[in-house]
């Protein structure tokens, strides 16, 4: 399964040191995340991920050691974005 933005075109993200402001156009309505799911995101904005790929993308960018069964904390991150409406899961 790979995850991506709902919609890449129109979503508008600021960063804000490790923060980052999301504006939901579909919705709009605008959500802060912290500095994991900012990371995430991030890494939506280049194109679609696997949770295999997004957790290769935070442990390059990230200084701490990426603890035991963050993959699933991952996951679970990746279906509150979706409950959001801000990503979404295809085959």
């Amino acid at each position: 399964m790979r995850w991506q933005l709902s919609d890449p075109a129109n979503t508008a993200v600021l960063r804000f040191d490790d923060e980052a402001v999301v504006f939901n156009p579909a919705t709009w309505e605008t959500h802060l995340l912290n500095e994991s799911a900012s990371t995430v995101l991030g890494a939506l904005l280049e194109g679609p991920r696997s949770i295999d790929e997004i957790v290769a993308t935070v442990t390059e960018v990230s200084d701490a050691a990426v603890p035991d069964g963050f993959a699933e904390q991952v996951g679970e991150l990746l279906g509150q974005l979706g409950s959001l409406g801000l990503v979404s899961a295809r085959a």
